[in-house]
């Protein structure tokens, strides 16, 4: 094809050629429904964190490592309190004629969030606590863990918005043998 093509030039809508299939053979079309994670995003699934400076997987002495249980982003529970977010920033605007987020009040909606995309942790001692026990999960030592450690937002942050790590795992092809991802998993609960 040249540039003079017409069916190329500025403004030029191309033609399109009706999908057709080797004659014969059956039209095989895509299941775009094998792809929504919106099923697996309700199931917790498993981030492993990484040391922020090395990297590598975070352990403990005895070689243990420590991560948060997540649901995506399309999970209900993420979804209600983005929902509920929304409308108060709504309902502010048309109150005030104007929304005027400030950087905390962002934070605190991001927080907000990441809290009830987390369903549980384990292997993790907060800082404020006197023990090497690991802390109980709650909503409160939560809030705690994100407002404190930006790095663990961070990574809960881009685990829960990747889509990848929600959608069923594809078969791998006989012989192969594919590593299996350190971040992703779904829960056995």
């Amino acid at each position: 094809m040249s540039f003079a093509d017409p069916a190329v030039s500025f403004g030029a809508r191309p033609r399109l050629l009706p999908f057709t299939s080797l004659p014969g053979s059956p039209c095989m079309a895509i299941k775009i429904g094998n792809y929504d994670p919106t099923p697996l995003a309700d199931v917790a699934h498993k981030l492993v964190l990484i040391n922020p400076s090395s990297g590598e997987v975070l352990v403990d002495d005895a070689g243990e490592n420590c991560g948060l249980w997540l649901y995506g982003t399309d999970a209900r529970q993420y979804k209600a309190t983005q929902a509920r977010q929304q409308d108060a920033m709504l309902q502010a605007y048309s109150i005030s004629g104007g929304i005027r987020a400030t950087e905390q009040s962002q934070k605190n909606d991001a927080i907000e969030l990441l809290i009830a995309a987390t369903k549980d942790w384990w292997n993790i001692t907060l800082e404020d606590q006197n023990s090497d026990t690991a802390t109980p999960f709650s909503i409160e030592n939560c809030e705690k863990l994100y407002r404190r450690n930006p790095w663990i937002m961070e990574q809960a942050e881009r685990f829960i918005k990747n889509r990848r790590n929600f959608l069923p795992k594809p078969a791998a092809p006989v012989g192969s043998a594919l590593p299996s991802p350190v971040l992703a998993g779904p829960s056995g609960s």
